[in-house]
């Protein structure tokens, strides 16, 4: 899996491609850590090529939630494929998302 974060204007945007599963999610993990530790949390998780994620990679994206929204910030969630959003939906944390689609 391949993980971008980019800055631009004050908000940080990480692009997770490919599928999160048990040999990606520590390194996915260690990631969202350090951008949870610098002062601004206003986070974009663009998972418009996001294949597939486990268990694991749903607890990571439920720890960013509660972390972020701890220290009042804004996490979203965007262009989740169908295959992503119908475990996240079985899993019930998508009712506690703020999700964000811009396709076409």
């Amino acid at each position: 899996m391949n993980i971008t974060v980019t800055e631009n204007n004050g908000q940080t945007s990480i692009a997770l491609d490919g599928m999160l599963d048990s040999s990606s999610a520590s390194r996915f993990q260690e990631v969202a850590n350090q951008q949870l530790a610098k002062d601004n949390l206003d986070i974009v998780l663009d998972l418009t090529d996001l294949a597939y994620t486990s268990s694991q990679g749903i607890r990571t994206f439920l720890t960013m939630m509660k972390t972020v929204s701890a220290r009042k910030g804004k996490l979203v969630f965007r262009n989740i494929q169908p295959d992503v959003m119908e475990v996240l939906d079985m899993s019930g944390i998508s009712q506690a998302m703020v999700i964000e689609n811009d396709r076409q």
